[in-house]
């Protein structure tokens, strides 16, 4: 049973972490051919769609993981309403990282056994 239920929550950090990078990567290309306000559509349902994830993982991740991506997104978010290319591009890196320590931290590998 444990073991079954490791391997839900796992499979569902890999998606939610899957779909976070697959989402960082639609907006970069959204930026990078100038369609600042498309993008900025898109964090904002980024943001919602992960509010909705966050309170399932948040049974089995430390908040302080869910906190961060919470955060960066609304970085972004702020980033293009404000048009600051500096804290697009801190922000994106941020999610990025974050997306990938959702995964990293419930993944079934030796390292998170021991």
């Amino acid at each position: 049973m444990i073991l079954c239920i490791s391997f839900f929550c796992g499979h569902y950090s890999r998606e939610a972490s899957r779909l976070l990078l697959s989402q960082a990567a639609q907006m970069e290309e959204m930026l990078e051919n100038g369609r600042e306000a498309d993008a900025l559509f898109h964090v904002k349902d980024m943001l919602k769609e992960w509010q909705e994830r966050e309170n399932f993982l948040s049974f089995f991740l430390h908040h302080q993981l869910t906190d961060r991506v919470t955060e960066s997104l609304e970085q972004l978010q702020a980033a293009l309403e404000t048009a600051s290319q500096y804290e697009l591009s801190s922000g994106m890196a941020f999610l990025k990282r974050s997306a990938r320590a959702i995964y990293e931290q419930e993944a079934l590998m030796l390292k998170n056994i021991w």
